[in-house]
This record gives structure tokens, C-alpha cells and sequence, in this order.
């Protein structure tokens, strides 16, 4: 099976953290799959806006490369810290529901990450 590389955006405000739910019914950060030979840091920015059609502006590499998808492996797989450009969030394409949900809830809602991972990523929402 050959790894994939995925990348998630880490949006926060006020304490809480952007969570969306695919069709599956499975919570993750916002973000996805690259294509081609496309960059991680524009496929965090494309996914997100076909997710909820809104821009971002990425910071800071806030993962290692460690974090897996569900139970597909990944390589090169990070999370960026991330703010709202413009527009509101809203639920589009395979996306059925987007929450903005506390440090506690988003831990129990994001399986597919390692635990001790998603922690950390986690640790850095003020």
C-alpha cells in the first residue's frame, strides 16, 4: 500500500479548535490528500477551501510527519497552524457537519490521530 501525504490545517479562536465530519461520520482536522506534485502547504489551503469554502492563511508547522489517516498510513502528513481569511465556514462536498469544539471534545472526537500527537498539536490552542 502505497503512503499518502495529507495535510491539515489546525483553525482556532478563542480556545477552540475547527473540526469537520466527512460522509464516513469521521471527525478530523480540516484538510486532505495532496495531488500530483502538489505541495503541502496548497493542498492544506485547496482542501480546506473545497471543504468549507473559506481562505486561510497558514503559520507555522504545528505536527511531525507521524500522524496517520484513519488506518492508512501516512508520509509526510502534517498539520499547520492556521487563521480564517475570509468568509465564514460552511459544510460543502464530502463535508456533513463542521463544529468548533473545546480541547477536551476535540480529543475524543479525533480517532484517527495517534494520541500522544494530537496532544500535542492540541497543546498549542490558547
Amino acid at each position: 500500500m502505497r503512503k499518502q501525504r495529507r495535510a491539515y490545517a489546525l483553525i482556532t479562536r478563542k480556545g477552540e479548535v475547527l473540526l469537520v465530519k466527512n460522509r464516513r461520520g469521521r471527525w478530523t482536522l480540516p484538510g486532505g490528500r495532496t495531488q500530483g506534485n502538489e505541495s503541502l502547504r496548497a493542498a492544506a489551503k485547496r482542501e480546506v477551501k473545497e471543504e468549507m469554502g473559506i481562505t486561510i492563511e497558514l503559520k507555522a508547522r504545528v505536527s511531525g510527519d507521524h500522524i496517520r489517516h484513519h488506518t492508512v498510513p501516512c508520509a509526510g502528513c502534517v498539520a499547520f497552524a492556521a487563521s480564517i481569511k475570509k468568509s465564514d465556514p460552511r459544510p460543502r462536498g464530502e463535508i456533513v457537519e463542521i463544529a468548533w469544539v473545546d480541547t477536551d471534545k476535540a480529543l475524543k472526537r479525533l480517532r484517527s490521530y495517534r494520541r500522544s500527537e494530537i496532544r500535542r498539536i492540541l497543546a498549542k490552542i490558547r
